[in-house]
């Protein structure tokens, strides 16, 4: 939105997306037929390279690791961030202040993605929107 010409008809058509969005049903019937080796875990955000995850997310993934089981990720439909928005919703967030419920999960510890476009390698990632300039000088933090 930020980025589009009509603001409004973006949220609009973003809204729609959204509603439309088959990330959820992917990850259940993945799930479900993959049940017993699959380990499926959602990301909150992500941006190049990282994801941000609920705490205890990596070691969770080791541990999925350690029994020989697949880990694949949620990325619904607005959870791709570009770099700039990313770190000012981690900034608003306080992640890096310590201890919490989120932490940045390297993207490369999990084998593949489940998102709107249904399930890729990790090396698809792509953001749901473009960076905006005016985030690099803009702090959401109060």
């Amino acid at each position: 939105m930020l980025a589009a010409l009509d603001p409004i008809e973006a949220a609009w058509e973003f809204v729609d997306a959204l509603e439309d969005d088959p990330s959820t049903a992917t990850a259940d019937q993945l799930a479900i037929d993959e049940a017993g080796g699959l380990e499926l875990i959602e990301s909150i955000a992500s941006a190049p390279g990282t994801l941000l995850c609920p705490s205890g997310s990596t070691a969770w993934i080791e541990s999925a690791r350690a029994r020989g089981r697949n880990v694949s990720v949620l990325t619904p439909l607005g959870s791709r961030l570009p770099r700039l928005l990313f770190q000012g919703f981690v900034e608003r967030l306080g992640v890096d202040d310590g201890p919490g419920s989120l932490e940045r999960v390297p993207i490369g510890s999990i084998d593949e993605l489940v998102g709107p476009e249904g399930v890729v390698e990790i090396s698809k990632w792509t953001v749901d929107a473009p960076d905006v300039a005016e985030l690099g000088s803009f702090s959401l933090r109060r």
